[in-house]
């Protein structure tokens, strides 16, 4: 689950480079942060995290294709771990 998440990361890390508006890398950037928040917490309290994810796999899926991929490998781990 932690190896999805890392590479979240950078995916995330990317897109918010890549992205031109500033309302999206303010979204991207405030996700970057979740998802980083949650690996220190080492796998503790994810709740919520699925759905913050999924939010962003819709708003972004067609600008950031890679990210999309991401997003939806890291929803699926998430879920298929019970969370």
């Amino acid at each position: 689950m932690e190896q999805h998440l890392r590479r979240l990361l950078d995916e995330l890390s990317g897109a918010i480079g890549r992205t031109r508006h500033h309302e999206d890398r303010e979204e991207l950037s405030r996700l970057h942060g979740e998802v980083e928040s949650r690996l220190e917490r080492s796998g503790k309290e994810h709740s919520g995290l699925v759905a913050a994810l999924e939010k962003a796999e819709i708003r972004f899926e067609s600008e950031h294709p890679t990210l999309g991929g991401a997003l939806r490998d890291a929803i699926e781990v998430l879920s298929s771990g019970g969370i």
